[in-house]
């Protein structure tokens, strides 16, 4: 029992040895707050490419046949003769792309306008002599147009003549200006379809 005693304080002994000389861990948290200010500026640029619609003029095929000159075979053997004649002809497809020359003379276009068949135009007004009357159409054939003035008072016909298809044409137009005018074409197929300008020289 005396033995027992001795060995029970001896690890007692032990133990307050131990924890008297341990000074513990100390664990320590640091909570830090950053306020960050920004004084950037940020700028977006925006580009925007308008295109306009594109003008697609009908294709022109033209087919186009040409006789070359008749060929003859003469065989001739004993009492007999051979006459033998071939015809050839040639054939050639033509395609053209037409397009259409929008101004031709050192000038503003100030006023534009496309229809179809005979009809007027909107007003326009225009102060300043000489300009230049600048039409082009679909068609090959007659081709007139009027400028009227002051609700129904004509200048009578500006162009009264034959034109063909897709060719831009223009004339000079002398001593007819005025407020509110406007073109009526007249003599053309109802089916064609034209455009004309009004150009100020400049």
């Amino acid at each position: 029992m005396r033995k027992v005693l001795l060995v029970l304080a001896g690890v007692l002994l032990l133990v307050v040895s131990v924890f008297s000389g341990c000074k513990g861990n100390v664990i320590e948290t640091v909570v830090s707050t950053q306020t960050v200010v920004s004084n950037q500026t940020i700028t977006l640029t925006s580009t925007s490419t308008s295109t306009p619609p594109a003008v697609t003029l009908p294709v022109i095929t033209e087919t186009i046949t040409t006789t070359l000159p008749a060929e003859t075979i003469t065989v001739t053997g004993a009492g007999t003769t051979i006459t033998s004649t071939n015809t050839r002809t040639t054939t050639t497809t033509v395609t053209a792309s037409p397009s259409i020359i929008t101004n031709t003379v050192d000038g503003t276009v100030v006023f534009t306008y496309s229809g179809k068949g005979e009809m007027n135009t909107l007003p326009f007004t225009l102060l300043k002599s000489p300009w230049v009357f600048q039409y082009v159409t679909d068609w090959s054939g007659d081709f007139t147009a009027y400028l009227i003035y002051d609700e129904g008072v004509g200048y009578g016909a500006i162009v009264s003549v034959s034109v063909t298809a897709w060719e831009t044409y223009q004339t000079y137009v002398y001593n007819k200006t005025g407020e509110n005018m406007y073109v009526k074409i007249e003599d053309v197929p109802s089916d064609g379809s034209w455009t004309i300008r009004v150009i100020r020289i400049t």
